[in-house]
């Protein structure tokens, strides 16, 4: 027969549980979304750093359907940057409540680059449009019409390398800016959450060097 729990052990757990749940506990209280901080660092920095290593890759000279697929990952992976580093910075950035209502300074920049993004992709895929529609422009409007579209491809084509030299130099001119930045974010960390973001820095960097074609895919 089982015995029965005394009266001082089941008031010992009664006191227990309400301790674990007063406002003045001594019982250490860890924001569920500080638990998230190591990752959310090591997703930021993974993927931009990926991103600057995508623009190192002189994408002006792969054919439209490469560039289009190239500035799709680039797309994903500014859209990482950013979405983490509004949550990092509303969440756990030691700065008031009002400036947090604002924006991380290197904001502006990032959200430039994803609209440079977006036109190279609109570039590349225009590109791929006026090629796949040539033989229908040409007989509804003759060879003249084919003419001019290719030179008004052309141009496009030229503005597009004229922008990845400058988003390349852009990304060269901002490298340290952006590593302070990130030093300064890491600093957020408790010494213990160091390794967890180390550990998610390589699995996330090997996430984005497969997603970008750096290293073969392991699956």
């Amino acid at each position: 027969m089982a015995e029965k729990e005394s009266p001082g052990m089941l008031e010992k757990v009664k006191r227990g549980i309400m301790t674990a749940f007063e406002s003045g506990s001594s019982v250490k209280k860890v924001p569920i979304a500080g638990t998230n901080l190591p990752a959310r660092l090591a997703r930021c920095d993974t993927a931009y750093n990926a991103l600057t290593e995508l623009f190192k890759l002189q994408l002006y000279k792969f054919d439209d359907a490469a560039r289009f697929k190239y500035y799709t990952i680039g797309l994903t992976l500014v859209n990482v940057v950013i979405d983490n580093l509004t949550f990092i910075y509303r969440e756990h950035s030691p700065v008031s409540a009002a400036v947090k209502k604002t924006e991380d300074p290197c904001m502006p920049l990032l959200f430039s680059c994803r609209k440079i993004l977006e036109l190279l992709k609109i570039s590349a895929e225009t590109s791929i449009e006026m090629a796949k529609n040539e033989r229908g422009i040409e007989q509804f409007a003759g060879p003249l019409a084919i003419a001019k579209s290719r030179l008004v491809d052309d141009s496009i084509g030229d503005t597009e390398v004229n922008l990845l030299h400058g988003v390349s130099e852009l990304f060269d001119l901002i490298s340290l800016p952006m590593r302070k930045a990130a030093d300064q974010r890491r600093r957020l960390l408790p010494k213990n959450s160091m390794k967890r973001y180390l550990r998610a820095e390589r699995e996330f960097s090997q996430h984005y060097a497969e997603l970008c074609g750096f290293i073969p895919s392991a699956k």
